[in-house]
């Protein structure tokens, strides 16, 4: 019951103070009634807070987390660029290599060739 109701129901039968009624469970004492209300309200206040605050901090970290995220997806287009111009470099040699490919794969080979020869001597 409200405050206004309970204080009706006081001035409807006349006493004051701590009063009993009748209700659907038996007797219920209207002061030990607006006490515990009082205390349920403060601690329905403390539960709200205390979400409140949880909801700020979660607010806070996504908020934290997006500005993270810019700043990476920033670094990202930057590294992407310079793969980028790299590719552009990688292919520009490997089309040049084509026309010279005979002459570029004897000279690996001997390369290759030479460097076993010298591991094979040291070897013994």
């Amino acid at each position: 019951l409200s405050r206004a109701a309970l204080a009706l129901t006081l001035a409807a039968r006349g006493g004051r103070g701590a009063m009993s009624r009748r209700g659907g469970g038996g007797d219920i004492e209207i002061g030990a009634a607006e006490r515990e209300n009082d205390d349920m309200s403060a601690a329905l206040h403390d539960h709200v807070a205390t979400l409140r605050n949880i909801t700020q901090g979660l607010s806070d970290e996504a908020e934290s987390q997006n500005r993270l995220l810019d700043s990476m997806g920033s670094s990202m287009d930057g590294v992407g660029g310079l793969l980028g111009r790299a590719q552009d470099k990688f292919k520009a040699v490997f089309h040049n290599f084509r026309g010279e490919s005979k002459r570029n794969l004897y000279t690996v080979a001997a390369i290759v060739s030479v460097g076993l020869l010298l591991w094979l001597a040291v070897r013994r």
